[in-house]
């Protein structure tokens, strides 16, 4: 009773009608959709009564192309005498639009209204794309034994019509692991093996999603002055040896056909067959398991969020996306030397008897390609990911670049043998 007490402290009484906290949707809807579709929660309303509802807008520092709210849902059983006496159950509501565009803003004042404008207008289309893209995936994957967040309902965002959302689970009993800090090297094998894992069962049921995902060449709409603006954010407070070797590669941000081949659209014309992919994989979207006694994140995956850029493409971009991004060097170096024959050997698994449908050398070509893409995701994130202002966010953004310093050095040689004509 004193948990209830305390958690009710200061809440606003809820009404059906009343929207969940600033999103478009109300509780009534939010209730509907659980009614019919979390057999958990049809079984506490069978003993509690709701108390209230409350939703607290959680994208900050993890949304970047939606609007997350987390629903909590406070239930109480009228009989005061009894034992088990409140219960809280919490929702996600992902709801995409226009807010986490115009946000991304911040920063970028020198960006005329016009072009702030056709960049909106771009990512509107983008974002509903990639809204459908999630919405697909909880249909198609959401009864699979993948580690992905149960799937309450959904629907598809047409803007100045509909609004789109997706409710799922939250995630308790789990933690995301900073970008600055990284993975361990049991996290990205238990990684390896999910990526593996889901290829696999999309490869075997290829037919079930067919032609329903988009993908999206962030290459192809690049805006030349964002990716100055950008370039000039990576070199803040850098080095003369780091803005030396940044200097190589300023085509990444600076040349919309270099933007576009590095994007990973040359790949596709190797013939090479392509996987089912995540396409965003990094530690803002891998949830693992939480020891909360020793406040220390554990090795083992709980799940694996936000499939919105989720499309058939390389079968190497979400581990090398791991790799370069989210690894220091000592633990990227030690597993790249033979990442290769160990996803070989996780697929030969979860085939069985079926042939690969590729060679290790094409993996080979491959990984090299995701590299590429890879590296101008690493050097974009310093602008997109770490806001600075305040000591902590300095000091993070700080051991994140040593990270990337050592990445663009140790993939210089690779570039120049096989890509030198991106190179500066």
């Amino acid at each position: 009773m004193a948990a209830l007490k305390k958690l009710s402290v200061g809440m606003k009484p809820w009404f059906p009608e009343s929207n969940l906290g600033e999103s478009n949707f109300t509780c009534a809807f939010l209730l509907k959709i659980l009614r019919e579709q979390c057999h958990q929660f049809c079984d506490l309303e069978k003993k509690y009564k709701i108390y209230n509802i409350r939703a607290k807008d959680i994208s900050e520092g993890s949304g970047y192309l939606s609007r997350v709210f987390k629903c909590d849902i406070i239930l109480k059983q009228e009989d005061p005498n009894s034992v088990e006496y409140s219960f809280l159950f919490s929702v996600i509501l992902k709801q995409p639009g226009f807010e986490s565009i115009d946000s991304g803003f911040q920063g970028f004042e020198e960006l005329s209204q016009e072009k702030k404008d056709k960049t909106k207008k771009d990512m509107i289309e983008i974002i509903k794309k990639f809204h459908h893209n999630e919405v697909t995936f909880y249909k198609v994957f959401g009864s699979s034994e993948l580690q992905i967040p149960k799937c309450y309902g959904s629907g598809d965002w047409i803007p100045e019509k509909q609004s789109g959302y997706i409710i799922m689970e939250y995630l308790s009993g789990g933690k995301f692991p900073e970008l600055h800090i990284g993975l361990t090297e049991n996290q990205v094998l238990n990684l390896l093996k999910f990526i593996v894992k889901f290829q696999a069962i999309a490869h075997k049921n290829e037919n079930e999603w067919k032609n329903e995902f988009t993908e999206v060449n962030f290459g192809e709409s690049s805006d030349p002055e964002f990716g100055k603006m950008c370039y000039a954010n990576l070199k803040r407070g850098q080095s003369e040896t780091f803005i030396h070797k940044i200097d190589k590669l300023n085509k990444f941000f600076t040349d919309h056909e270099v933007g576009e081949f590095v994007s990973g659209g040359p790949w596709k014309t190797l013939g090479i067959s392509s996987m089912l992919i995540h396409g965003d994989m990094w530690t803002n979207n891998v949830c693992f398991k939480y020891d909360y006694a020793n406040e220390k994140i554990m090795d083992e995956i709980l799940a694996i969020i936000d499939w919105q850029v989720v499309h058939p493409g390389n079968p190497m971009t979400d581990i090398s996306r791991v790799l370069l991004m989210c690894c220091n060097p000592i633990i990227r170096r030690k597993l790249e030397k033979n990442i290769i024959d160990l996803y070989i050997e996780e697929l030969k698994k979860e085939l069985g008897d079926e042939k690969l449908p590729f060679t290790k050398e094409e993996l080979e070509i491959s990984k090299r390609y995701s590299d590429l893409e890879n590296i101008m995701f690493s050097m974009f994130m310093p602008s997109i990911h770490f806001h600075g202002g305040n000591p902590e966010a300095d000091a993070k953004r700080k051991a994140y670049m040593t990270r990337l310093e050592a990445l663009i050095e140790d993939k210089i040689p690779m570039l120049e043998k096989y890509f030198p004509h991106i190179l500066a």
